[in-house]
């Protein structure tokens, strides 16, 4: 068995853009960064921002600045410094944007507190779709899945999680054309669904 490679092997892999090393860079860090994110915004923060998403912006820009030659990394340290410092970084830039006065979250009254409201519009918005519409979901999403292999499912699926094609290509093994092809083909499906409908 080979032994691993060494940090500036690794980092070199990760600045060529090596799928395998991106996919472990994203795996070695997540959670680790997940947890710094949600330290970093407040409960009201993180119902109009998902730690996640944050997490999910701080690799793509380390990511894209890394192949860019950015960025003098001597270890595994300096690179958890890096990441720590972008993120409570972009963590700030939401904070900032959402106490704006456009934004002030400050302002918004918490759903919690109208516990005593008779209207029945909170109920609304928070209740389960219907058996009928549950079935309904259930089969388009059924219908855009057909024929398509394991991978490509997964492909479907991380799409509709929100993350980006590079992402689901590194997650996956697919090429990013190969992410792109299913994608217009799931598209195309949705659009036949949807003029069946009209």
């Amino acid at each position: 068995m080979s032994p691993p490679p060494s940090f500036h092997e690794w980092l070199s892999r990760l600045r060529r853009c090596d799928d395998a090393t991106a996919t472990e860079f994203f795996h070695r860090f997540r959670c680790r960064l997940i947890g710094l994110a949600r330290q970093q915004l407040d409960g009201r923060l993180r119902r109009k921002l998902d730690p996640e998403d944050v997490v999910q912006s701080v690799f793509r820009t380390v990511l894209r600045r890394l192949a860019k030659g950015e960025f003098e990394l001597g270890d595994w340290d300096s690179l958890w410094s890096l990441l720590t410092c972008i993120i409570i970084r972009k963590c700030g830039h939401w904070k900032e944007h959402f106490r704006t006065q456009a934004h002030d979250i400050n302002r918004e009254t918490d759903p919690q507190a109208c516990a005593d409201d008779s209207s029945p519009s909170w109920e609304f918005l928070s209740r389960e779709p219907g058996p009928e519409e549950a079935a309904r979901l259930l089969e388009t999403v059924q219908q855009m899945l057909a024929g398509l292999d394991d991978r490509e499912q997964q492909v479907v699926m991380l799409s509709l999680q929100g993350y980006e094609v590079a992402e689901v290509s590194a997650h996956t093994g697919c090429t990013r054309s190969k992410v792109y092809r299913v994608l217009r083909l799931v598209r195309s499906r949705l659009e036949r669904l949807r003029d069946a409908d009209t």
